[in-house]
């Protein structure tokens, strides 16, 4: 069975388990938040990302501009036929909902404006990948506060077309200060 133990940036041990993968990402946002200051204009890590992390890269970017820019049909594209993740399939057996991207990408909806940087990308296997990046919303706070978010996305490859497409888009907020 699975098992995980996890240490904070003081060394010091936040939570153990036994059996079912905790959820990281709510992991990094409780435990594991960042020790600097983000800013917009932070360089996006490029480590030992090859041709095909580049690719999973350039389409996390069309996804983003579609978003900001309220665009139905590429979204519709980057987004395809993927199948429901665990996570959205949990939300929805809880009561939750999907709204569709038409009323996601309305005017006073979507995230015009939003700057994003810091992206990285991981190839799970040939056909699995993940993104991630630091999120700026501008219109979804108050005049004058600022506010940050972690971002990861799932990709799988659709075997008929070979393009990535997105499974699932994550956020939560990411601050030194986020508790």
């Amino acid at each position: 069975s699975f098992r995980w133990f996890g240490l904070n940036t003081n060394g010091r041990s936040f939570g153990s388990g036994i059996g079912d993968a905790p959820e990281w990402l709510e992991l990094m946002g409780q435990y594991l938040r960042p020790t600097v200051s983000l800013a917009e204009n932070d360089r996006n890590f490029r480590g030992a990302i090859d041709d095909e992390g580049e690719e999973v890269l350039k389409v996390q970017a069309q996804f983003y501009e579609n978003l900001i820019q309220g665009k139905l049909q590429g979204m519709q594209e980057v987004f395809g036929d993927s199948t429901e993740s665990t996570q959205v399939t949990n939300v929805i057996t809880n009561g939750g909902r999907i709204d569709k991207w038409e009323s996601c990408l309305e005017e006073e909806a979507r995230p015009a404006g939003m700057k994003i940087s810091g992206c990285d990308a991981i190839l799970i296997s040939k056909d699995e990948a993940y993104t991630t990046c630091v999120e700026f919303p501008t219109n979804a706070i108050p005049e004058g506060m600022t506010a940050t978010l972690l971002a990861v996305q799932q990709w799988k490859k659709n075997s008929d077309t070979n393009n990535w497409q997105l499974v699932l888009h994550q956020t939560i907020p990411w601050t030194s200060e986020t508790r």
